[in-house]
């Protein structure tokens, strides 16, 4: 059985559907895979539970030194662009080095390495680097592209989720595109249209992913009677909500659970808020489409979404309506708007789906580690 050493440096490997969707692909393909992160979360041990003898994992604990320096220059680096390179030098040194590498088994004994963002990549031989390690892409900083470029020769593949950010990263790895998207679902009773109701945010709730315009609609007269579901971790305070119909739930949900709610309502809500984001992360956040997209495609549930390059397929493929300007009145229109064509919409999220599925966009990956 071929071993794989797969690093991950964020702090919510349960709420990463293409973290989660690579160490199941793995394990059903006969392998067995080591991780390592910072957190290891209920997801985590779950896979370990599900497939014994194949999952084995390790906590890479925080350097507090380098933490705090982090969050002080990214803080100063925003006012005073001196401190940039130093901000970005300071992230980059956390992003390369693991501290309890050594403490696993040898790194001689993998026979690939699959780093989430460059993970670790500096604490692996070199000799190793430029033959058996994997980059899968999911967030993009100026730190990021500095750490391509200085190992632009270092990696064999490059795993990204769309040509516009592989050719940011600018690498000499051979390159597949993989959206950040799901297994393919579990077959449920699909519930009817009229059994479906209301819309539905399901990710973390923050000013940058559209908080403000999801009180709006909390507190919009003629929602009072739409039912509104806001799913998902709070961060810059939560929603708040006055009327029985509007629930704000924050516990993690398994797929079924999720599912299971998805298909309870009618159409979902994606919002990127610009005014809430910072220049440098501009970028990353509108060249990609977002890993709630798919969670809601894989329940043929509609979305309504903010224009940007990254949500064009959703037009494209007849699954939503992108919106210029976000108000609860636009917001409420485009609702009724998919309500009234609902089998149109939910045939386009099937053939959007179909073209996204994780199971099916990651085959050239699993043919390229069996032939390496």
């Amino acid at each position: 059985m071929k071993k794989i050493l797969i690093t991950y440096p964020y702090e919510w490997p349960k709420y990463s559907p293409s973290f989660i969707g690579l160490c199941k692909t793995l394990i059903l393909h006969n392998y067995s895979i080591t991780i390592i992160s910072p957190v290891i979360d209920e997801a985590i041990v779950s896979l370990k539970k599900s497939y014994p003898g194949k999952v084995d994992y390790y906590r890479s604990p925080q350097n507090r030194a380098l933490f705090f320096l982090s969050k002080c220059f990214a803080s100063v680096a925003k006012r005073f662009e001196v401190f940039k390179d130093l901000s970005n030098h300071i992230k980059s040194i956390k992003r390369l080095y693991i501290s309890n590498f050594s403490r696993i088994s040898s790194m001689y004994s993998y026979n690939h390495f699959i780093l989430f963002d460059f993970y670790g990549l500096g604490s692996i031989p070199k000799s190793i680097r430029k033959k058996q390690v994997t980059v899968f892409s999911l967030e993009l900083e100026d730190y990021l592209k500095n750490i391509s470029k200085k190992f632009k020769g270092d990696i064999t593949y490059l795993i990204s989720q769309s040509n516009q950010r592989a050719e940011y990263l600018d690498t000499l790895a051979t390159v597949l595109i993989v959206p950040n998207s799901y297994q393919v679902p579990i077959k449920l009773n699909r519930t009817k249209k009229n059994e479906r109701s209301g819309l539905i945010y399901s990710g973390t709730i923050c000013k940058a992913f559209g908080r403000d315009w999801l009180q709006s609609l909390a507190d919009f007269d003629e929602c009072k009677n739409l039912r509104l579901v806001f799913h998902g971790r709070c961060i810059d305070g939560g929603i708040s909500v006055f009327q029985p119909n509007h629930v704000v739930l924050d516990e993690y949900l398994s797929d079924l659970e999720l599912q299971e709610l998805m298909e309870s309502c009618a159409v979902g809500l994606i919002f990127y808020d610009s005014k809430y984001i910072d220049d440098s992360q501009k970028f990353n956040f509108e060249t990609a489409p977002s890993g709630k997209l798919f969670k809601y495609l894989s329940s043929k549930v509609p979305v309504i979404v903010n224009s940007c390059d990254g949500m064009r397929f959703v037009t494209e493929f007849g699954a939503g309506i992108e919106l210029d300007c976000i108000t609860a009145e636009s917001v409420l229109v485009a609702y009724k708007k998919i309500i009234n064509n609902y089998e149109q919409f939910q045939s386009g999220c099937s053939r959007l789906l179909d073209d996204s599925i994780f199971d099916k966009k990651i085959l050239p990956y699993l043919e390229h580690l069996s032939g390496s």
